[in-house]
């Protein structure tokens, strides 16, 4: 890339309108602002601005024309886009003690009864101890759910999450009552040594 090329690229980075300046200011401002914003930018050995690196390419494998810096492949054949759209399904993969759980028993689940936290309609299924707090995808951690209480709940641990709620929980589910007994006692055990 030619110093002219780079800097006319810097300088649509930084809003230089090339054509009202003439070329000798238009240089000079670009460089003296280059100076300020090359590393945010430009990292390493990089010639070309992210913009100017981004551009439409043609995958190798499928054919298909997708947007991309320096990758071969689109997101789907190489699995970029699976693995970066999939930390959830990645957790839920490594929380799984026998393989995954049969459909039939999500179903099961989810149309045993009404949300556990407060009544509702259950339209979703929520881990009581979450997949991000060392929860497993077993069928003893899994209750129906409102959407509201399980997006509301999101990756909290019961003793963090809304008293209410978890009290309506405990009273109506006893996989909700033994997971908030192990949690308080995993406290007490925790004050306890640092007590003693």
């Amino acid at each position: 890339m030619t110093p002219e090329a780079l800097f006319r690229c810097i300088a649509g980075i930084i809003g230089l309108p090339p054509t009202r300046l003439g070329e000798h200011q238009f240089f000079h401002r670009a460089r003296q602002r280059a100076r300020r914003i090359t590393r945010r930018h430009f990292r390493g050995d990089q010639v070309e601005c992210a913009k100017c690196r981004y551009a439409e390419r043609k995958c190798v494998t499928c054919g298909r024309v997708f947007r991309s810096h320096c990758y071969l492949e689109c997101g789907t054949c190489s699995g970029r886009t699976y693995v970066a759209n999939s930390r959830r399904r990645a957790r839920r993969l490594a929380a799984q003690i026998d393989g995954p759980l049969p459909r039939r028993i999500y179903i099961r689940i989810l149309t045993s009864g009404p949300c556990v936290y407060c009544g509702g309609l259950a339209d979703t299924i929520d881990h009581v101890r979450p997949l991000a707090a060392g929860g497993n995808e077993t069928e003893d951690n899994l209750v129906p759910a409102c959407e509201r209480c399980n997006k509301s709940k999101n990756a909290k641990v019961l003793i963090h999450w809304d008293g209410a709620r978890v009290a309506h929980g405990a009273a109506h589910s006893f996989l909700v009552r033994a997971e908030l007994e192990r949690e308080r006692s995993c406290i007490q055990v925790g004050l306890a040594a640092e007590a003693g």
